[in-house]
């Protein structure tokens, strides 16, 4: 029950309902791929999990600056300067970006 400001008092009742809406069999596409050897000096290896296919790989400068589009698993960097990229990285069950360290 509650009172107002004016003693007026008043009962009341209701049902609280809560839903999990995470669970285990959430699908994450972060776990799914694998970036090695990072850092890496010379080519680079995108690891998907079973049933994932890589359809896009991008690289990026940390300014932003595209600098390879393909969709090979394998890639060559060993022309790339030392540095920090992006790697964007489009599959059919999502997208997401990861970082890249060349040495």
């Amino acid at each position: 029950s509650a009172t107002d400001a004016f003693s007026n008092e008043t009962e009341y009742s209701f049902e609280l309902t809560v839903e999990l809406l995470l669970g285990l069999n959430e699908f994450s596409i972060e776990n799914e791929i694998i970036l090695y050897p990072n850092p890496v000096s010379d080519m680079l290896q995108i690891k998907t999990s079973k049933g994932i296919e890589l359809k896009e790989v991008t690289i990026y400068s940390i300014q932003g600056k595209k600098l390879l589009v393909t969709s090979a698993a394998t890639i060559d960097v060993s022309l790339f300067t030392k540095g920090v990229y992006l790697v964007a990285i489009v599959t059919e069950k999502g997208d997401i970006i990861k970082k890249m360290i060349k040495y």
